[in-house]
């Protein structure tokens, strides 16, 4: 039996991972989804990682998801000189708010921050970990002290907690990388800094106008899109917990509650979850994480996670290869941990009833009758998803005659996505299905499966059969 982790592992793509070699390393240590981050780099960037991460897809016979986030509308930093600079406590600086390059020792921010801050406004820059205090406001200057102190870097988020900022939900840039996303054809695209399910639901409605294959993750990252989460989950076919924005916008003592709610929240409505921001952070420069983190990424799994993603660990780390394996390897022995599919019986989804009653019987049947695997075959990925929100013990295995459907389905929780023979009737199906899962390696003759199957003709692939079978 092939040994493997359930959580799936995301790996962001940036200067320390884009070649072919590094993104095969990170294939191979567990990576299932690779990251393209939309507020960086250009466009025929991100042609090279994605046509280089097909290619290592079909090497390896594995076909990774790809997500790219849509950058949304955040303030960030110029370009500075050498890409970085160190600000030390109690230093004056000065942003400028007309320039998009340094070009002497102010900090171009090109955006019109001089107009939003007054005296005594806190100003956040990396993920919070540099603060500035503003003293004055002259011009398009903004006169700033260091409260704490850090190194900043070119194109970094700054966040102004408190501050009500009108700001359009999606920019020019967004529809840029939309359309680019479309073209593409990934996997899945990220909306940033969602603050209302009105605005997730207009691009979801924009997307399906122009691909039936693109999915929409909702990246929570503001107070406004806590108080319409179950709104948002809804809307969306994806959630990340992006807890860098977010713990600079509500108090960080409440993060791990709010990370621990939405988690809960999108395992009953059965929509796939990501945890994200600073899980093994001590690796972009270290080779083993610290503890802490080793321990928040296990709470993350015992959470109800689907997935875990790797941001500058792999994007400008020493190792990042190394990275992956090692979220793998905390993930693996987290999972060995959580509790038997009977004491995880979720809260039912009313509007998704029959498949969801009808997998939660595959899970237990799989349980009591010690079966090696559960094979759901699918034409939408539904099946799969709904037996992954009851984390069964073993394998879900999950054909598919559709490529697009078979990668997207590498952000379910333990999902193994495979491809086969486009099939005319049920008969066929459970066949081929059989076949394609003995081919996997994951069972072999002699095992007892499961089938959980809604691929029966219908166009709206409701999970309609269970069946016990020795292959």
């Amino acid at each position: 039996m092939i040994v493997w982790n359930h959580s799936k592992i995301i790996a962001t793509v940036g200067p320390a991972s884009e070649s072919k070699k590094e993104l095969l390393l990170m294939l191979r240590a567990g990576a299932d989804v690779f990251r393209i981050n939309g507020a960086h780099g250009d466009f025929d960037q991100y042609n090279r990682i994605i046509d280089r991460v097909r290619e290592v897809g079909k090497k390896e016979k594995f076909p990774p998801a790809i997500m790219i986030d849509l950058p949304g509308p955040k303030y960030r930093l110029g370009k500075i000189k050498n890409d970085s600079m160190m600000l030390h406590k109690g230093r004056q600086i000065i942003l400028s708010c007309k320039h998009t390059k340094q070009i002497d020792d102010t900090i171009p921010v090109p955006c019109a921050l001089h107009k939003m801050l007054k005296k005594n406004d806190k100003v956040y820059i990396n993920d919070g970990l540099v603060c500035l205090i503003v003293r004055s406001v002259k011009s398009t200057h903004v006169e700033c002290e260091v409260a704490c102190a850090g190194e900043i870097r070119s194109g970094k988020g700054i966040n102004l907690p408190n501050l009500s900022v009108d700001v359009p939900a999606m920019t020019p840039r967004d529809k840029e990388i939309l359309d680019f996303a479309v073209e593409s054809e990934v996997e899945y695209v990220c909306m940033s800094f969602v603050r209302h399910a009105k605005d997730l639901q207009i691009l979801k409605n924009l997307i399906k106008r122009k691909t039936p294959y693109l999915k929409l993750i909702a990246k929570i990252e503001k107070p406004e899109a806590l108080e319409e989460i179950d709104n948002i989950i809804d809307v969306a076919d994806a959630v990340m917990v992006a807890r860098g924005d977010l713990g600079i916008e509500i108090p960080f003592a409440r993060l791990p509650i709010v990370q621990k709610e939405i988690l809960k929240r999108c395992m009953i409505a059965g929509k796939p979850s990501i945890v994200a921001t600073q899980m093994l952070e001590s690796m972009v420069n270290s080779k083993r994480p610290t503890r802490a983190e080793a321990t928040d990424v296990a709470e993350a799994v015992w959470g109800g996670a689907d997935a875990l993603m790797l941001s500058e660990e792999t994007t400008i780390g020493i190792d990042p290869a190394n990275a992956v394996a090692a979220m793998v390897s905390i993930a693996y022995e987290a999972e060995g941990e959580m509790p038997p599919p009977q004491q995880m019986r979720r809260e039912l989804d009313q509007n998704n009833l029959q498949a969801q009653v009808l997998a939660e019987a595959a899970v237990l049947i799989a349980e009591e009758l010690g079966a090696c695997a559960i094979v759901a075959p699918t034409r939408s990925g539904r099946t799969p998803l709904f037996v992954s929100r009851q984390r069964p013990c073993v394998p879900i295995l999950a054909p598919t005659s559709n490529e697009h459907v078979a990668r997207s389905m590498n952000l379910c929780w333990g999902v193994i996505p495979m491809m086969m023979k486009e099939v005319e009737t049920v008969d066929e199906l459970l066949s081929q299905a059989e076949k394609a899962a003995l081919h996997s390696g994951f069972i072999k003759k002699g095992d007892r499966i499961v089938i959980a199957s809604g691929a029966h003709g219908a166009k709206d692939d409701v999970t309609k059969l269970v069946e016990v079978r020795g292959v």
